[in-house]
C-alpha cells in the first residue's frame, strides 16, 4: 500500500517510500535472521531434541536464502506497482535458469548441502536482479541500506565463533547470551550510523499503519 500510495504521489514520493522500507525490512530481517544463524544449534535441540542437531549445519547453508527472498519480494512488488510485469517475470525466470542448471549436480555430490547452497545462491541472483531492475525503473537503488546491518550481522558472527568455547553450557543461558549479543551489536550499529535513517522510517511506518 505504501507503494501504491507512493506512486500515486510522484515519483520522489515513491523513492523516498521504497528506501524507508527497505531499510526497515533489511534491519528486520538481518536481526532476526542473524539471532537464527547464532542459535541455531541451541534452538533445534531444545525444541526438537539432539537427534535433529544434524539439520543446524544444512539451515545455515540457506542463510542467504533466509536473507534475500523477503528483500527480494519486496523489489518484486515495487515492480508490480510499477506495472514492469515483465521485469518481474524476468527476475524469476533468472532464478529458475539456475536452479534448474545448478541444483542436479549440486544435489548429485553434495546432496542436502548442495541444495541448500543452491537456494541460498539463486535467492542472492534473485535479489541482485531485482534491485538492477528497480534502479532501471525507479532511478534508485537500495544498496547501501543493506551494508551496515549486513556488517553488524558479520561482526556478531564472527565474534561468536570466537567465543564459542567460552559459551555456557546450558542450553537455555547459551541462546540468551547469543541473543543478547546481538541485539547489543545491532542497537550500537543502529544508534551510531543509522539513527536518523530509523527515526524517518519509522514516521513512514506509522503513518502507512495507521491508513490501513
Amino acid at each position: 500500500s505504501l507503494y501504491a500510495e507512493g506512486s500515486a504521489r510522484g515519483r520522489e514520493s515513491l523513492q523516498a517510500a521504497y528506501r524507508q522500507l527497505t531499510w526497515s525490512l533489511a534491519w528486520i530481517i538481518l536481526f532476526s535472521s542473524t539471532v537464527a544463524f547464532v542459535t541455531a544449534d541451541e534452538v533445534i535441540r531444545l525444541l526438537l531434541g539432539a537427534q535433529w542437531l544434524p539439520m543446524a549445519p544444512l539451515f545455515r547453508l540457506m542463510f542467504l536464502f533466509v536473507i534475500g527472498r523477503p528483500l527480494f519480494q519486496n523489489n518484486a512488488q515495487l515492480l508490480l506497482t510499477l506495472r514492469a510485469e515483465r521485469d518481474f517475470r524476468w527476475t524469476m525466470a533468472v532464478q529458475a535458469i539456475f536452479i534448474v542448471l545448478a541444483c542436479p549436480p549440486a544435489v548429485y555430490f553434495y546432496g542436502a548441502a548442495g541444495a541448500s547452497v543452491v537456494v541460498s545462491v539463486m535467492s542472492v541472483i534473485g535479489l541482485i536482479a531485482a534491485e538492477w531492475r528497480v534502479s532501471k525503473q525507479l532511478g534508485a537503488s537500495a544498496w547501501r541500506v543493506y551494508v551496515v546491518p549486513a556488517l553488524a550481522g558479520a561482526a556478531v558472527i564472527g565474534t561468536l565463533s570466537l567465543l564459542t568455547p567460552a559459551m555456557p553450557q546450558n542450553l537455555w543461558l547459551a541462546a540468551i547470551v547469543k541473543g543478547l549479543l546481538c541485539a547489543a551489536v545491532f542497537g550500537a550499529a543502529l544508534l551510531i550510523f543509522e539513527r536518523k535513517s530509523a527515526q524517518t522510517a519509522w514516521r513512514t511506518l506509522r503513518q502507512g499503519l495507521k491508513r490501513e
